[in-house]
């Protein structure tokens, strides 16, 4: 009995040992190769494309810092500038007036149509515009 297991062990090791013996190439290397060769065509056929893809995505980064850095710099330039002259009520420009803080065509010319004034509150005493209006220009009128 004992020689018996013994040759069954041996044979056992034996097949086992043929197993992991280097062998032509089996048909997972050959699958592999397949794969790798349609991979290969693939990318082949897709390269024109892929190149045109970077190309257009490296443009639109560039754009897109360009676009940012020039963004930083408008807001470095605000912070800094001076404050502008304010806008004078009794002579300025109907695109003058529409420049200021919610301030529409219509209500330029309401603006206009009420001068002279004497004093900038004036705007809400007269009724020209709200006190809310005038709340977001009072520190951007003059009157001269």
């Amino acid at each position: 009995m004992a020689c018996i297991r013994k040759l069954l062990v041996c044979i056992s090791c034996a097949i086992l040992l043929a197993g992991c013996a280097p062998q032509s190439q089996s048909s997972e290397a050959k699958r592999g190769d397949k794969t790798r060769e349609a991979v290969a065509r693939a990318t082949e056929r897709m390269k024109p494309e892929l190149e045109w893809t970077a190309q257009k995505l490296g443009d639109a980064a560039e754009w897109a810092a360009d676009e940012t850095l020039a963004a930083i710099e408008g807001f470095i330039e605000g912070w800094f500038r001076e404050p502008a002259q304010p806008v004078n009520l009794n002579s300025a420009s109907l695109r003058r007036l529409e420049n200021l803080p919610g301030i529409s065509a219509d209500e330029a010319q309401r603006i206009a149509g009420a001068r002279p004034y004497h004093d900038k509150r004036e705007l809400v005493r007269r009724g020209v515009m709200s006190e809310s209006a005038y709340a977001r220009i009072k520190d951007r009128i003059a009157v001269d």
